[in-house]
């Protein structure tokens, strides 16, 4: 579909879940003109940051519940 002068491709869950991706994943996309394949890989170059950055911020929430929890029962 065409939002502005965006393109967008639509993958049904089947596609995405085979593929192991998820909704906002950088990807990198590959036409080869030869055959007309169209090749989709997660970009994993931006991956390890935003997994890094995932895991830091769960730590975080999961440090402030336990703060909180203590501090509500004094």
């Amino acid at each position: 579909f065409q939002s502005g002068n965006s393109s967008a491709v639509r993958l049904n869950k089947d596609v995405m879940e085979a593929a192991g991706f998820k909704a906002n994943d950088p990807v990198k996309i590959t036409v080869d003109k030869q055959n007309g394949r169209v090749i989709i890989k997660q970009d994993s170059s931006n991956k390890k940051y935003h997994d890094n950055f995932s895991d830091l911020l769960n730590q975080s929430l999961k440090e402030d519940r336990e703060i909180l929890d203590f501090l509500k029962d004094k």
